[in-house]
């Protein structure tokens, strides 16, 4: 159990969301050894597990046809709404208007008066589902020659919000509005707004941090025994706190995003890094300081990132120059020729880091890679990120755990 606390605002939302479906079906992970998912793997398990869920998508449409078709059962016209709901649902699926002939094979002909209004739902939702022209969406711009509105609204929606045209860019749609450059990029500006398009900007922002599928960095109780989960929770937070107002709100370059010349502190952070916190009782929550007064050097050296990339008694220069070499600057690192775990209790004890990570990589000939991110690991930041003018901390700032 981690520590109890009251649930932060920027949590919650301010508006009334729609209910949606979420289906529970696990689907085989992507392949990532590009460094980022390329949606490329299709194999049996992925067959099957998009089976499954078209199967758990068709039965709660089913239970739920009157609600979704907005009718009930006196009312006179529910068959007929609910093909109508059917018709819009595999247009949806399809991103694409239906002929007479397609209306027929995919929906009209699943209803009978024999066959129950729910089944006729469940097998035109899974078989939509189903079908390569949902399940691949480039397949839908390569059967056409020209990239109608049709194409490029499918698109956006795809690559901002990793879903479909909704009813309010189908209505732009059918108005040929996504044809000319400038209805394009008004569009995709709305679009940035969504906060579909930020929860994916956040997701790739925790993979690009090296932060994605990874529990908050814990250190040795005995050495930081001030240093709780909780602390380091606010510490990510207010990296997204930077990212929120930097990227959403200020609309800074994406050289300034990388340079990061504020920060956002809360009450603990301050505390636990004996920072001035403002005194003033209107102030709650986070707050925004000069980075550069703190001995900050961009993104890179955020204390959750330095924390993050250290191991649990002291820092580790190698994590933190790997990190910064391929994320910050892109390089491309091969792997070890030999994998070497590294052991602090092989070295002498009054060694500082810096000696400890030239001397590690020698034995294994490794130095032609090490010399590319060894330089760039901030050995001058300690453990929990403050500054350190030799191997051990040297706090410069008048309290127990220095300055960040």
């Amino acid at each position: 159990m981690g520590d109890k606390e009251i649930i932060p605002a920027e949590y919650f939302f301010t508006q009334v969301v729609a209910p949606s479906f979420i289906s529970q079906q696990k689907l085989p992970p992507d392949d990532a050894s590009h460094g980022y998912e390329r949606g490329i793997q299709v194999d049996s398990t992925w067959d099957e597990a998009t089976t499954f869920a078209a199967l758990e998508a068709s039965t709660y449409a089913g239970k739920r046809m009157d609600r979704l078709a907005r009718t009930n059962n006196k009312d006179e016209r529910r068959r007929q709404k609910i093909i109508t709901f059917s018709e819009e649902f595999v247009s949806y699926a399809f991103r694409e208007k239906l002929t007479t002939e397609e209306l027929h094979k995919y929906v009209h002909s699943k209803f009978s008066d024999k066959t129950p209004l729910h089944t006729s739902v469940e097998k035109i939702v899974l078989t939509a589902l189903k079908s390569p022209r949902f399940l691949y969406p480039e397949w839908q711009a390569l059967a056409k020659k020209e990239k109608d509105s049709y194409v490029v609204a499918s698109r956006l929606a795809l690559y901002f919000w990793d879903s479909i045209p909704g009813k309010r860019m189908h209505s732009l749609i059918e108005r040929d509005q996504f044809l000319k450059k400038l209805q394009v990029e008004n569009q995709a500006k709305m679009m940035l707004k969504d906060s579909r398009s930020i929860a994916k900007f956040n997701d790739f922002m925790k993979q690009w941090l090296d932060m994605k599928n990874k529990e908050l960095p814990s250190l040795s109780s005995k050495k930081f025994p001030d240093f709780s989960s909780a602390l380091a929770l606010d510490l990510r937070r207010s990296i997204f706190r930077w990212i929120e107002e930097s990227v959403w709100k200020e609309n800074i370059s994406w050289q300034a995003f990388l340079k990061m010349d504020k920060i956002q502190v809360n009450e603990q952070i301050s505390d636990y890094y004996n920072l001035t916190y403002p005194q003033d009782k209107n102030i709650s929550g986070f707050v925004e300081m000069n980075a550069s007064k703190l001995n900050r050097s961009g993104l890179h050296t955020h204390p959750y990132i330095l924390v993050s990339h250290s191991y649990a008694e002291e820092s580790s220069p190698i994590h933190r120059g790997v990190f910064t070499s391929r994320k910050i600057l892109g390089r491309t690192l091969r792997p070890p020729t030999e994998a070497i775990s590294f052991r602090n209790a092989d070295f002498d004890p009054n060694w500082t880091m810096r000696q400890k990570v030239t001397e590690f990589p020698k034995a294994a000939n490794c130095m032609s890679c090490h010399d590319q991110f060894n330089s760039t690991g901030f050995e001058g930041k300690a453990r929990l990120g403050m500054l350190q003018k030799s191997g051990k901390p040297k706090p410069f700032g008048g309290g127990k755990n220095s300055q960040i």
